[in-house]
């Protein structure tokens, strides 16, 4: 007779039931292996529950307060409660109907709800959730430079050496002549500018571009640079007026035939930067959208001041007699092709003007004197990071950043074409008002073929359209541009030019600058392209600025893979001794893991490694735990830690055990606890590719549910081995250090229960051979460890226990059997205790039971969860050991 001690482990199935090493679980309910013994696990404690229809889909923490979003059959979004310290307060709020959302994450008080067509924004305000969309409306502003009159002044010009001067036709200045005139006009211009300029004023064309600011001072919507044109197309000039025969007042000097001198006259137009009342569908967006912020360049001189003036033209042309000659002496003006060249490299725009949010804004003039003064220094508008764009896609939010990958993305219609309308008189031009409507069609050409955009606009009092047409997308190629007025319809195709310093591409006529009319236009209309505006960048990952998720700068935009993303996951600790965190954010792609070293600066993340060719193949798998990364493939569920990848369901893989539909005693035994229908009914390997994963920060386990079956599989990180607990969880909650679990009875569970409580349990070893796969007779066995199957007067420090919220019918019938068999398949019951009372040790009688090669202890019923069960012992007696069996 021999004494052998079994301890327990959890479930495995990695190898053949006849083989298995002694104390392995065939199945493991609602009970675990910790600090070396079986402990029961506590039922989930229910923290909430739903009405029918409703899921709760987030936990919106913040600060002080923290939210239960849920979420219903008719597509509404609802701030269900608020939780406090005394429980949940109802609120049953919709706040918007958002239909088909795919996740729900939150940058500070802000929700941001990804559907499959669709990011949308949802801001806490106060005590209530206001939708705000998908992007604000960028407004309408009309630009132009109104006439605020001319600035003059008069100057007198003495020639070094006086000139015979031949009438009608150019003559020239020579020697010292030229740095006089040169000096005295440009000088004279020059100075006159500057006092225009002091004095608030504008006197050469400019761009102005307006966008809107966010509260952390960064731009979003950008308006299309517009070219302002001065109302005259000299906005700066010199005159010099004929003399009166026999005046006193002479502006020519002459002396015996020869001009000694000259008087002329520097103009210099006014013009203040202007915009025409408009309306906004901003208010919504005020918390986040604080104004209108106004850009301009700096002015396009149309004047060369600082090239020499070098002839001038006399003549008299059939002056009347009381006239003498006339002089025209120019300031050396920049032709149209130049004012062009000049046009197309600013890309500077400076800040002169901000426009509170409100739904009307008044027409304006923009008094401000100092508008022009040190207009370098001033704060500068960046570039526009295709935020016209509508993104969508998997979301994520690490260091207070969105991530969106497996992007998918809406370009942009165009620039409403109302903002290029003309408003007033254009580079000396007036041309007759236009009234009608029309589209716009922009075609760009991207990685996935061309994609075609369209508006719609109207157009009311329109001197014309400014000539420099454009869209936010280097890549557009091309807009056709249809209008109908007056009953007729027009249209003209601009072919755009990618811009050398701004993500835009432009249009601007060939020769000259010239406010766009119908003229410019043909009657001859081509049939409209149907729209395709949907580029889908499965690759592409894109980052938002830090606690801002409504703008993506162009510089967080990572390819780490030529194929699609499938998920993200952050872990913290080391990849190697001092590199804490040097790859903080892991890219799952399906071609491997990548993991995205963090950047310096405003640079989001800096490098991309491969770290395994393992290919994640559910995205509900992937979970973060304290220290490592846990995520289902083909050959299982993995832990990635740091760049270490190793498998954890070895021990749970493998063919289900045979022997529970061969012996139907175990399923009898399961009936008992009331799990018969949480036995295992499909291999792990196939239950794990529609699982979704959570994990339980308190007792460091891994979650693995499917709601198809009614029980999920549990990991201890602590132990390394697996259970079972008798649930079903359709989704978990991120709620940390909460694991919050979402239940088919439309319940929310907090799955970590540390009081003392009640559960039912099944234990099933596999086949134990005590050591050999001989004869043997169980004399008496043994579980050790403490059972508590029915409710006992339990105190602790003096005080009375009290069970959280359990019914006492769970103590029902709990008992412990031993089961035979000489195949390891076909068990018969052998021994057994039923309807134990608190009890150490579970011993059954003694009892000289048959010879068998295996046996199989179990344990079911409802029992206390502050228990344990320890190890097997047993005595045992060998026979028929003289020849193989």
């Amino acid at each position: 007779m021999k004494k052998l001690t079994i301890p327990m482990s959890g479930i495995n199935r990695s190898t053949d039931d006849a083989i298995a090493i002694d104390g392995q679980c065939m199945e493991l309910i609602n009970a675990r292996l910790k600090n070396g013994s079986i402990e029961p696990v506590g039922h989930p404690i229910l923290e909430k529950t739903f009405t029918s229809g409703l899921r709760p889909v987030y936990i919106h923490k913040n600060g002080i307060y923290e939210h239960v979003i849920t979420y219903s059959q008719e597509g509404d979004l609802i701030y269900d409660s608020n939780r406090t310290d005394n429980g949940y307060i109802s609120k049953n709020i919709i706040i918007h109907n958002i239909p088909n959302i795919r996740e729900v994450q939150s940058v500070g008080n802000t929700l941001v709800v990804t559907t499959v067509s669709a990011t949308h924004y949802i801001l806490f305000s106060g005590t209530v959730y206001k939708y705000l969309g998908e992007k604000p409306e960028m407004p309408v502003i009309n630009f132009f430079l109104s006439n605020e009159g001319l600035e003059k002044s008069e100057n007198n010009v003495t020639l070094v050496d006086r000139i015979k001067v031949e009438l009608s036709s150019y003559n020239q200045f020579e020697n010292g002549n030229i740095d006089v005139v040169t000096n005295a006009m440009n000088g004279s211009v020059s100075k006159l500018v500057s006092k225009v300029n002091k004095d608030g004023y504008l006197c050469y064309p400019i761009f102005v571009r307006y966008a809107l600011k966010l509260y952390d001072g960064s731009h979003i919507m950008h308006s299309a640079p517009l070219l302002l044109m001065t109302p005259y197309m000299n906005p700066v000039s010199t005159y010099i007026y004929q003399n009166l025969t026999n005046s006193d007042d002479s502006w020519i000097n002459w002396k015996d035939g020869y001009m000694t001198g000259f008087k002329f006259e520097s103009i210099v137009s006014k013009c203040r930067l202007s915009y025409e009342a408009f309306t906004t569908e901003l208010t919504n967006w005020k918390d986040i959208i604080t104004s209108i912020d106004i850009f301009i360049s700096k002015p396009i001189n149309t004047v060369n001041l600082n090239s020499p003036i070098e002839d001038f033209y006399c003549g008299d042309q059939g002056s009347p007699a009381s006239h003498d000659p006339y002089l025209d002496i120019n300031l050396n003006t920049y032709n149209q092709g130049e004012i062009k060249d000049k046009a197309l490299n600013v890309s500077v725009f400076y800040k002169v003007h901000s426009i509170d949010i409100k739904p009307y804004v008044g027409a304006t003039k923009i008094q401000d004197e100092k508008v022009l003064e040190n207009l370098e220094q001033n704060e500068t508008l960046s570039d526009d990071p295709f935020s016209h764009n509508r993104l969508t896609g998997g979301s994520f939010i690490y260091n207070s950043k969105l991530h969106l990958y497996n992007i998918q993305e809406s370009l942009y219609e165009g620039y409403p074409l109302d903002i290029f309308q003309i408003k007033s008189q254009y580079w000396g031009e007036t041309p007759a008002a236009i009234n009608g409507s029309g589209t716009t069609h922009v075609y760009i050409k991207t990685d996935s073929g061309e994609k075609i955009t369209s508006s719609s606009f109207r157009l009311h009092n329109s001197y014309g359209l400014i000539p420099f047409i454009c869209y936010p997308d280097s890549r557009a190629t091309k807009i056709i541009i249809r209008i109908t007025a007056s009953g007729k319809t027009y249209q003209k195709t601009f072919m755009l030019t990618s811009h050398p310093f701004l993500n835009l591409a432009y249009n601007i006529h060939d020769n000259y600058v010239h406010a766009l009319t119908l003229d410019d236009f043909s009657d001859a209309v081509t049939a409209k392209d149907s729209e395709d505006a949907l580029v889908k960048r499965p690759n592409i990952l894109k980052v938002s600025e830090v606690n801002n998720p409504f703008i993506f700068p162009s510089d967080h935009t990572y390819s780490v893979s030529n194929r699609e993303i499938i998920g993200l996951a952050v872990v913290t600790n080391a990849l190697s001794t001092g590199q804490f965190g040097q790859f903080p954010l892991y890219v799952f792609t399906g071609e491997g893991i990548y993991a995205l070293s963090t950047g310096i600066g405003d640079i989001a993340y800096q490098n991309a490694f491969p770290v395994t060719r393992d290919c994640c193949n559910n995205p509900q798998s992937i979970v973060s735990t304290d220290n490592s990364v846990v995520f289902s493939t083909e050959r299982g569920l993995m832990i990635l830690s740091g760049s270490t990848v190793a498998t954890i369901s070895d021990k749970i893989e493998g063919f289900l055990p045979s022997s529970i539909d061969s012996s139907p005693i175990i399923k009898k035994i399961a009936t008992v606890a009331g799990l018969e229908n949480t036995l295992s009914s499909i291999e792990f390997i196939y239950y794990l590719k529609d699982a979704c994963i959570g994990y339980n920060y308190e007792d460091k386990e891994v979650i693995v549910s499917n709601t198809t079956y009614g029980y999920s599989y549990v990991y201890g990180l602590t132990s390394g081995e697996w259970h079972k607990i008798s649930i079903a969880i359709s989704g978990f909650l991120n709620s940390y250090p909460q694991c919050f679990a979402v239940l088919s009875d439309h319940g929310m569970y907090n799955m970590y229960n540390q009081h003392r409580t009640v559960n039912k349990i099944l234990l099933l070893t596999r086949p134990i051979k005590f050591g050999s796969i001989t004869y043997k007779r169980i004399l008496q066995s043994a579980i050790r460890g403490v059972i508590r199957p029915s409710q006992s007067n339990l105190y602790f420090r003096g005080e009375s226990v009290k069970f959280r919220d359990q019914e006492i019918s769970i103590f029902s019938n709990c008992g412990v059997y031993v089961l035979g068999s000489n195949d390891a398949e076909h068990f018969t019951l052998i021994s057994g205790r039923e309807k134990i009372e608190d009890v150490r040790d579970l011993i059954t009688k003694m009892n000289k039971t048959h010879a068998f090669k295996y046996f199989m202890f179990c344990v079911a019923g409802g029992v206390r969860t502050d228990v344990s069960l320890n190890y097997i012992e047993v005595l045992a007696d060998e026979t028929y050991q003289n020849r193989l069996r």
